[in-house]
């Protein structure tokens, strides 16, 4: 595949982390997030995170779809954690371990989803 179309599909998860960051470099969070639940974000922020690295590497690599999930899930996790180092060195922000939980959550949300599906399919099987 040409470089540079690999490059296209890793735009999407690339152009995510760096939002992310920016996002984590402020030093208070912006008022509409405090109103929601900050565990719950950060589930959904790494959620997104991990179905966009996935799709790049389903789209740039030939590994089976488990060795993907995988890959997707441990880039997630180490850039959840390195984001929290990071929120460390920003004025009035702190590495909460809570937080990483969180985004570990949400990177692991890939399998939830396809557990859940595997659930729904043999619910519809067994009803017929």
């Amino acid at each position: 595949m040409e470089s540079k179309k690999k490059i296209l599909y890793w735009l999407p998860a690339i152009s995510y982390m760096a939002l992310i960051f920016v996002i984590s470099s402020y030093p208070v969070k912006a008022p509409v997030l405090e109103k929601l639940s900050d565990k719950l974000i950060h589930v959904v922020e790494y959620a997104v995170l991990v179905y966009l690295i996935a799709f790049a590497l389903y789209k740039t690599t030939d590994k089976p779809r488990f060795k993907i999930e995988a890959i997707a899930i441990i880039i997630t996790i180490l850039y959840g954690i390195s984001d929290e180092m990071h929120q460390y060195f920003v004025p009035e922000r702190v590495f909460d371990v809570l937080d990483a939980a969180a985004d570990t959550i949400g990177a692991l949300s890939i399998f939830f989803l396809r557990f859940s599906k595997r659930i729904w399919k043999s619910k519809k099987t067994s009803n017929k």
